[in-house]
């Protein structure tokens, strides 16, 4: 598929979260492995992403840390893509600006995973994988009166009816609905009304996201990726088909 030239794409995630040891000192379990792993990976990154920030004391406890964000790495002051690594997690992301799946996130991913994994001294068992599209309109680009449900009707195939009389107008929302896909993994689409930070404009918000959490291993790591992003490209065409998809062009 042809890049969109008027993408609603805001943000694209890819998540792995790996299995912590056991520290039996202080009886916690926690990522052994990240106190050296984490200067490894920044050496190693350095190249492509030389700007680094930390979001977390260098002092805090690791145990306190588990499956959260330490450090980002950015290829310039907040310019994406961007890669983050804390104990027991590492993810990559980027924007509709930089994204481009075949010629610069999965190659990026390749090595990403590479420089983690050469950052660990033990192999790393994944437990968790997500790959999350977040997409995003501005109402007023689309003469819709204000009807949510109408709109969302209309524009992503999902209908919402409420049989009963809430005595006034739908102010917020948002429809969440979990598709069992097989082999441990699960399709989630995310709906739901926002605001743009700038200048408050009314948003339609759209989130599509592939996980797997069973039947995992490091060396299907990209071919799940690949298989994730092709399962989130059929349904982002199939929701989104007719006069909606055509805006994007």
């Amino acid at each position: 598929m042809e890049k969109l030239l008027k993408a609603p794409l805001q943000e694209v995630i890819f998540e792995l979260r790996w299995g912590l040891g056991y520290d039996s000192q202080n009886k916690q379990e926690m990522d052994l492995g990240f106190d050296m792993a984490q200067g490894r990976f920044k050496r190693l990154v350095q190249q492509s992403f030389p700007y680094h920030r930390r979001l977390t004391p260098p002092g805090l406890p690791l145990a306190l840390l588990s499956h959260n964000v330490v450090h980002q790495f950015w290829k310039a002051e907040n310019t994406y893509p961007l890669l983050q690594l804390g104990p027991g997690l590492f993810s990559q992301n980027d924007t509709e600006k930089n994204y481009v799946w075949e010629s610069g996130f999965l190659p990026q991913l390749r090595d990403s995973l590479g420089w983690l994994a050469e950052a660990y001294e033990q192999p790393l068992e994944p437990v968790f994988l997500n790959l999350r599209y977040i997409d995003a309109v501005a109402l007023t680009d689309y003469h819709t009166k204000g009807d949510w449900l109408d709109f969302v009707a209309e524009s992503l195939k999902i209908r919402l009816e409420n049989h009963f009389d809430p005595g006034g107008a739908l102010h917020n929302f948002q429809i969440n609905q979990s598709f069992a896909l097989g082999n441990g993994s699960e399709l989630n689409i995310v709906v739901s009304n926002g605001r743009r930070a700038v200048d408050k404009e009314p948003l339609l918000v759209w989130q599509t996201a592939v996980i797997q959490s069973e039947n995992l291993k490091w060396e299907g790591l990209i071919d799940w990726v690949k298989e994730a992003h092709q399962k989130t490209r059929q349904i982002f065409e199939s929701m989104t088909k007719g006069s909606f998809y055509e805006s994007f062009k």
